[in-house]
């Protein structure tokens, strides 16, 4: 509701994603800030989706996510 307000009480970054454009608030100048990488071009679904269709995510998250997924069974297709 108050993003302006936020401008001002902090910096922000938008980290770009292959194949989508960045939509940038109107905010002052230097209060947010693009950060373009080459990253993969998947989403959260597809790597949740991947995982409950079995395979595991050890090429597509971080070591400490693909483990923490592991542990807690999570996307596992289990909608109890």
């Amino acid at each position: 509701r108050d993003s302006e307000q936020l401008a001002g009480l902090a910096k922000f970054i938008v980290v770009t994603r292959p194949g989508f454009a960045a939509e940038l608030p109107n905010w002052p100048k230097g209060s947010v800030k693009v950060l373009e990488i080459d990253a993969l071009n998947l989403s959260s679904t597809e790597i949740r989706q991947k995982i409950e269709a079995g395979h595991n995510a050890n090429d597509l998250v971080p070591k400490a996510v693909a483990g923490y997924i592991s542990s807690n069974g999570l996307y596992l297709g289990n909608h109890d």
